[in-house]
């Protein structure tokens, strides 16, 4: 490449970064930032299903086999739904998946 074309390819390129405005390329980030924040989502939710169907399957194992109830030989005392029991346990789980 001679001198010529450089200077000329350098001109060009100046002369298309200088039409880009500061909005567009805040606009460009902010694309990219929900892109991402989409992507984090959805890892979030198979997390969270996946720790939902394994919490779940144990929650209702232990109601059917309360080894709990017949080791300390009492009666149970208020407890959660099985539902609610994994979602509990399943949103503990997917959150700290995230963290460090």
């Amino acid at each position: 490449m001679n001198v010529e074309a450089a200077i000329s390819t350098a001109q060009y390129h100046h002369h298309h970064w200088k039409g880009m405005t500061m909005a567009a390329t805040v606009d460009s980030k902010r694309r990219s930032l929900s892109k991402f924040k989409r992507a984090e989502s959805l890892e979030f939710r198979l997390i969270y299903i996946a720790a939902f169907v394994v919490f779940l399957i144990a929650a209702t194992v232990e109601r059917i086999v309360p080894l709990r109830r017949l080791l300390s030989g009492g009666a149970a005392g208020a407890r959660k739904s099985i539902l609610k029991q994994a979602k509990d346990a399943a949103n503990t789980c997917a959150a700290y998946s995230f963290m460090g």
